[in-house]
């Protein structure tokens, strides 16, 4: 298992290997949102994902995506026979780090984290290290994290599943 903890105070995606609970990569991000707000704290599992080949970049989005979908009941069943997840006051436990299961569903939302942003227009957009401006209830990396997080899930994706735990009232963003 693989353990994406999104500080969204600190406005920061760290990467855990659960074998050894050893930081494998941290990248900063936004979870800032208008419209829809902010998708609430919660364990999430993470889907395959998806790098744009350069003339597919989309504004919104940017050079890739992975989406998001709420834990079920049988993840939650199946981490803990893993002994990956246990139960705890307040959610689950996964690596310390205490959520209940992500809920995005019941508000009918796709939640991904993905690069890009309209604000910035074209190409600014598009930049490796675009400002991170606020989404639309997603999760907002640079363009050029978001391709280290693509490429880290791609070449760790054979044996793993990707827990995604968000936590904390989002830092507010400038654009």
């Amino acid at each position: 298992m693989i353990h994406l903890v999104f500080d969204r105070i600190a406005s920061q995606i760290k990467v855990f290997d659960s074998a050894n609970h050893s930081l494998i990569f941290s990248w900063g991000a936004s979870g800032d949102a208008t419209g829809n707000g902010p998708m609430p704290p919660g364990h999430f599992i993470l889907l395959e994902p998806e790098a744009f080949p350069q003339d597919q970049w989309d504004p919104p989005t940017g050079w890739g995506r992975v989406r998001i979908r709420d834990m079920s009941d049988t993840d939650v069943q199946r981490l803990t026979a893993a002994g990956i997840a246990k139960s705890a006051a307040g959610g689950l436990d996964v690596g310390g780090t205490v959520l209940p299961p992500g809920a995005c569903n019941a508000y009918e939302r796709v939640i991904e984290i993905h690069g890009g942003g309209s604000a910035l227009g074209t190409p600014g957009c598009f930049a490796k290290q675009q400002r991170l401006c606020h989404t639309l209830g997603c999760t907002r990396m640079h363009n050029e994290d978001v391709a280290s997080l693509i490429s880290c899930m791609q070449q760790l994706q054979v044996s793993n599943t990707f827990i995604f735990s968000a936590f904390g009232t989002p830092a507010k963003c400038n654009c």
